[in-house]
């Protein structure tokens, strides 16, 4: 993308397309934009000096957490994430995932959150579905899934796990 970080969060200078910020919340100038921007960047631990940087300039951790601001920007209660962290290096995974963690404690979020690594997947769900086929083959509580799975799919992917065969998580 070639656009400021700014103008995807807050205030597109020059277009009649309006951010979702400017339509939520109703923000009637770019400097107000860019004060709720910057503020929306520090909930997401960025500094918001990066507002000036464009997205080309980020790593990739600093792009979803930019992606994670603009999805804040209209105050939702639910997210969809779809393999948010899946092109991220663990360590920024990890980070990723705590401050998923953290916003949704904070701000009482939802997540339908869409991902083929387990072991993401235990560290962000309260819940899982596991689907199969575009069904839904077995549905609860992340631990009992993971530990006691009812389906015969669930288990064969527990049981691909490098390391886990024939192991409970």
């Amino acid at each position: 993308m070639r656009r400021k970080i700014d103008e995807q969060l807050a205030w597109w200078k020059g277009s009649p397309r309006r951010t979702p910020l400017v339509r939520q919340r109703k923000i009637r100038n770019a400097k107000d934009g860019s004060k709720i921007a910057g503020q929306l960047l520090e909930q997401v631990k960025l500094d918001p000096q990066l507002l000036n940087a464009k997205t080309r300039n980020l790593s990739g951790g600093q792009i979803q957490r930019v992606a994670i601001a603009r999805a804040l920007s209209c105050r939702p209660k639910l997210i969809l994430l779809d393999e948010p962290v899946s092109a991220l290096d663990v360590l920024v995974q990890e980070k990723v995932i705590d401050l998923l963690n953290t916003l949704k404690r904070q701000l009482q979020l939802t997540y339908v959150f869409v991902s083929h690594d387990i072991g993401v997947i235990q560290n962000i769900a309260d819940r899982i579905a596991v689907i199969h086929q575009g069904r839904i083959v077995e549905l609860g509580p992340t631990g009992q899934v993971l530990t006691n799975p009812s389906s015969k799919y669930t288990r064969q992917l527990i049981d691909s796990i490098p390391g886990k065969r024939n192991e409970t998580l």
